[in-house]
């Protein structure tokens, strides 16, 4: 075992080196379906139409918070082939900034041959692959999460929370963060978030008129909490899994409510009870919340699932601390397998199988629990 994994890190910089080669292959995808969503729905706000009132004139949903129209805006002085191609590059820049603050995090070289080696991994990763292809803000979101986990090792507490802030404006997921740092008292933190929240709303009443400000609160966050249940292959949480194999009849719908709510329960009491406050522990508290975040929310596409690079990356560091046997890498192992594969034609698939993304992120979670437990004694 040991051979082989010298083997496996001496090879790590020409593996690190052809996944990125391969995933550079997003480039001439020549569509990516949701940027060319947030590109022509800024592009309608500055023309004064609210599109949340006519999502006739695009065949894809929109729902994101009205802040994100501003986001887009200066993408649309750019013809829109120009604009995408600059939008996936920007997010393989900041995917690559993502992984060197997580170095940073846990005090490893960036070109180190153990950490070429994971970005070899996250490279080809279908998250990762998909969420680019999609032209997707999760990349973005999650740069902006990872330099504000950066500011908060840092002791800088105030900035983290207003980088954490500004990240759930964009995109609401991962929902539950703030409600780790109300566990841990960190008051720092939470003013930083509402700090933002507060520029966020001036943002909006100075840019945004309030009609399409109102229409969003009044019509999009409710049809959007009360949506039906999206049981396609690509939706890889709890809510898809039940729904694809039990359907959404009244029973299914209670047991996934009261499912959920135990399992969060039962995720944020480990980490409330856990006192350490040392790096490893930390993060792998923050991933155990994104994780649940991800599982347990009304759906969760494969390309959100991209943020699960934080709880792989603190799980694998906090094992090397703890001189972990074997078998607790084959679960990772296992775990990320799971995650990162897709099939083109779920269909071939028994049901049971079709949710093995959620199964991937099931076994990182209870890993993590184990080790919050086992550091809490």
């Amino acid at each position: 075992m040991e051979k082989f994994i010298k083997v496996i890190l001496f090879l790590s910089p020409a593996l690190c080196l052809l996944s990125f080669v391969f995933l550079l292959k997003v480039l001439f995808l020549g569509l990516y379906p949701d940027f060319n969503a947030y590109y022509h729905v800024s592009k309608y706000f500055l023309e004064g139409v609210n599109y949340y009132a006519h999502p006739e004139l695009l065949s894809i949903s929109y729902s994101y918070p009205p802040i994100d129209l501003l986001l887009f805006v200066p993408f649309t002085f750019f013809p829109f082939q120009s604009a995408e191609i600059f939008w996936t590059i920007l997010n393989i820049l900041l995917l690559i900034t993502s992984l060197y603050y997580l170095t940073k995090i846990f005090s490893e070289k960036f070109f180190s041959k153990l950490n070429m080696l994971f970005m070899s991994f996250v490279f080809i990763s279908f998250p990762t692959k998909f969420t680019l292809g999609m032209g997707q803000l999760n990349i973005f979101v999650l740069t902006i999460l990872i330099i504000g986990f950066w500011n908060l090792i840092k002791k800088r507490n105030l900035l983290s929370g207003v980088l954490i802030g500004a990240a759930l404006s964009v995109k609401f997921s991962p929902i539950l963060l703030p409600i780790y740092f109300l566990l841990k008292f960190n008051k720092k933190v939470i003013v930083g978030i509402l700090v933002f929240a507060l520029l966020n709303i001036i943002l909006i009443l100075l840019f945004v008129p309030i009609q399409i400000t109102q229409y969003y609160f009044e019509r999009i966050i409710p049809d959007f909490l009360l949506s039906s249940w999206k049981l396609d292959y690509y939706n890889q949480s709890f809510a898809g899994v039940i729904g694809r194999s039990f359907g959404t009849e009244y029973y299914s719908s209670m047991f996934k409510n009261i499912v959920s709510l135990v399992a969060c329960g039962a995720c944020l009491s480990v980490i409330y009870k856990n006192k350490k406050k040392d790096i490893l522990t930390t993060m792998l508290s923050i991933g155990v919340i994104m994780t649940i975040s991800i599982l347990f929310n009304t759906f969760s596409w494969q390309h959100h699932f991209v943020w699960l690079i934080v709880p792989f990356y603190a799980t694998i560091f906090y094992l090397k601390k703890i001189k972990a046997k074997n078998n607790y890498y084959l679960l990772i192992a296992i775990s990320y397998l799971l995650v990162s594969i897709n099939f083109p034609n779920p269909n071939i698939l028994p049901i049971f199988f079709q949710s093995h993304v959620f199964y991937g992120g099931i076994i990182l979670l209870f890993v993590d629990l184990y080790l919050l437990k086992k550091a809490t004694k």
